[in-house]
């Protein structure tokens, strides 16, 4: 908070918030500007060890080759590392094509008791012809220390609909 800062004072408080992306280590750098003719510039590095809040098996979606008109499914388990964890959106993007849906299930918690949640991700016969590749994003919420924060996990999506296409 700068306001709190009094012009010709020696002391003052800043008050930062890191909200970092991703998880592993992070360092950031604030540089801070002053008045003071002996340090005019202060550079304070915030780093932190970002724990992971989900972990997923399998983090890619690989179906392969599907025989073009037929239907195929696969799947992915999430699992919370973190208690508070909520999940309840998925959403596909990207060259995916037509006749895919993505559903999110809830199953029985892990030994630790953590919660899990199933992806099934279905191709409909209808889908088209040739490669395909995309995104999955599920997201929901987690609880942390009295408030609550957005919590997601990105796969990769790919394969093929392969086999012959009869044109009149």
């Amino acid at each position: 908070h700068l306001e709190d800062l009094r012009p010709g004072t020696e002391t003052g408080e800043i008050v930062l918030s890191f909200t970092p992306k991703g998880q592993g280590s992070q360092t950031k750098t604030v540089s801070v500007i002053s008045t003071d003719p002996d340090e005019p510039l202060q550079t304070i590095s915030i780093t932190a060890d970002i724990q992971p809040s989900l972990s997923a098996s399998p983090r890619i979606l690989q179906l392969g080759r599907i025989p073009y008109g037929e239907a195929s499914v696969a799947n992915t388990t999430i699992t919370a590392l973190q208690p508070g964890i909520r999940l309840d959106t998925v959403k596909l993007s990207g060259d995916v094509g037509n006749g895919v849906t993505a559903e999110l299930v809830p199953i029985d918690p892990a030994a630790n008791g953590m919660p899990r949640w199933r992806v099934d991700v279905a191709f409909g016969p209808a889908h088209r012809w040739g490669w395909f590749a995309g995104s999955m994003i599920v997201s929901g919420k987690i609880e942390f220390e009295a408030e609550t924060r957005p919590v997601k996990m990105n796969f990769a999506v790919n394969g093929s609909s392969e086999g012959t296409v009869v044109t009149e």
